[in-house]
């Protein structure tokens, strides 16, 4: 006989084998858990009703993924846990990943597969992962462009941020004039830039106008503001534009002879070295060159040089600098003819201005 019915406590069956519940028991895991990025693991309760008969229950589980990622956010884990006769609850605990990403709270669950003997009454459980990283700050760089003839050329900032983020982030930009002028030297810009999740760097591009005026380095600024899951490290951008233009002097159509005149009698060349309808004691000759695109500026230095027929270098003092009305560039340059020209002849002369040397035009003189 393998065994009888016991119907003494109730309705069950006794064997070789032991003793077995009419009803197996009920098996479920907690509805949810919450724990810190930082802590290390997630604890989930899996529990037997308390009608468990004083024999081994067995259950399997295995972890999936929400919007949490095993490998990344938590580790995969799976197994079974064996329950003794009369134990009624067991803790499976799941590793958390920690990282140094500012992300969303993510999930993932733990399911239960099968419980050997059992009825699984609450199959799933929720675990949320809770952030715990402040979210990444954003700078801008400089630039630094030449400036061209013509056209246009961009002038491309770079947007780092300190580390990847798990959510996308945007941030606010705006041009600013410094010394350089929208519309004139650069086109005004502004909007949004964005970084999807993951991603560390984005450009923003201005575009920098090009011309032939000598002038100076000149510069503008790009802002940041409105930052959304990113703070802001370093929120300005100076873009410099890189003048790359010399002095140009004015010159007779189709001919290297200036355009030149005596600044007191106002006659063109050839000029005596010295004049005797001059003011004062002093009658060296003063010329007046004419430039095309030179833009003044307070404090501008003005060095002007020539050669004459033997040869011969001369520095030539700059006495007067000044702009003309209503021509942008147009400028006149007051110079003192040198001592020691000794043959008739033209003088090669030349303008450096902001390091860059002009063209050499001729100026014919008469020595004393």
């Amino acid at each position: 006989m393998l065994g009888a019915w016991d119907v003494s406590g109730g309705l069950g069956f006794t064997g070789i084998f032991g003793a077995f519940p009419a009803f197996p028991p009920d098996v479920s895991i907690n509805q949810s858990t919450t724990v810190g990025e930082g802590d290390g693991v997630a604890n989930f309760t899996i529990s037997l009703s308390s009608s468990a008969a004083p024999h081994q229950v067995i259950v399997k589980y295995a972890t999936a993924d929400g919007t949490a990622t095993q490998g990344s956010d938590y580790t995969n884990t799976s197994g079974t846990v064996t329950f003794a006769p009369g134990v009624t609850t067991k803790i499976v605990t799941v590793p958390i990943i920690n990282d140094a990403i500012d992300e969303f709270d993510e999930a993932f669950t733990v399911n239960i597969q099968s419980a050997s003997p059992g009825i699984i009454t609450r199959t799933q459980s929720t675990a949320t992962i809770l952030d715990d990283d402040p979210p990444p700050s954003a700078s801008i760089g400089d630039v630094s462009i030449s400036e061209g003839n013509s056209g246009t050329r961009n002038a491309t900032f770079f947007v780092s941020l300190s580390a990847t983020s798990g959510k996308q982030t945007t941030l606010s930009y705006a041009t600013a004039d410094d010394t350089a002028t929208a519309g004139d030297d650069y086109a005004s810009a502004s909007g949004i830039i964005m970084f999807s999740p993951g991603q560390s760097t984005s450009p923003i591009i201005i575009q920098a106008k090009g011309d032939t005026l000598n002038e100076g380095n000149e510069t503008f600024v790009v802002n940041l503001s409105n930052p959304v899951n990113v703070t802001v490290a370093d929120g300005q951008g100076v873009g410099t534009i890189l003048d790359d233009d010399a002095p140009v002097l004015a010159t007779e159509q189709n001919s290297q002879r200036a355009i030149a005149l005596d600044s007191v009698t106002f006659v063109r060349d050839p000029f005596a070295v010295t004049n005797p309808n001059y003011f004062g004691s002093d009658h060296r000759t003063r010329v007046i060159l004419f430039t095309t695109n030179l833009i003044l500026t307070p404090g501008l230095v003005v060095t002007a040089q020539a050669i004459d027929s033997q040869q011969t270098n001369y520095q030539l003092p700059v006495e007067f600098v000044g702009s003309l009305p209503t021509f942008l560039g147009f400028a006149q340059i007051v110079v003192k003819l040198p001592d020691g020209i000794v043959v008739a002849g033209d003088l090669q002369m030349s303008i450096t201005v902001r390091g860059r040397t002009s063209n050499k035009v001729l100026v014919g003189v008469v020595p004393p």
